[in-house]
């Protein structure tokens, strides 16, 4: 039988409003009722990665590389202590912003990224 993946996205412009928060323990709840968890930081400053108690200045690869087609996912992807999966992020997402900001199809990027991961 097919599992079923569901992406929830937490956004918003204004920093401060607890969207890293909610992201951790929205991950952390999901992962505790046994599902696997797959959380995105898109963070330049790596505050998800960093919340998780990874270092985003220790990440070898990271987000930013995988959004401009350097890495695969699966490369980027790292566990948690949790067990919750996380594709971490540092400052190469600021870098990949500004590489792709004139490109056709950026805003498929991350999508296309997360199909390729959906069923593991």
């Amino acid at each position: 039988m097919c599992g079923v993946t569901t992406t929830i996205s937490v956004v918003n412009q204004k920093g401060g409003v607890g969207k890293t928060t909610t992201v951790a323990s929205l991950g952390a709840a999901f992962a505790e009722l046994g599902k696997r968890v797959l959380l995105v930081d898109l963070d330049p400053q790596g505050g998800l990665t960093f919340s998780l108690g990874i270092d985003p200045e220790d990440v070898d690869v990271t987000v930013g590389e995988v959004l401009l087609g350097k890495a695969k996912p699966a490369d980027a992807i790292v566990v948690t202590e949790d067990g919750m999966h996380l594709l971490p992020s540092n400052v190469t997402v600021t870098q990949a912003e500004e590489a792709l900001v004139s490109r056709t199809g950026r805003e498929q990027r991350l999508r296309v990224a997360l199909d390729k991961v959906a069923d593991d």
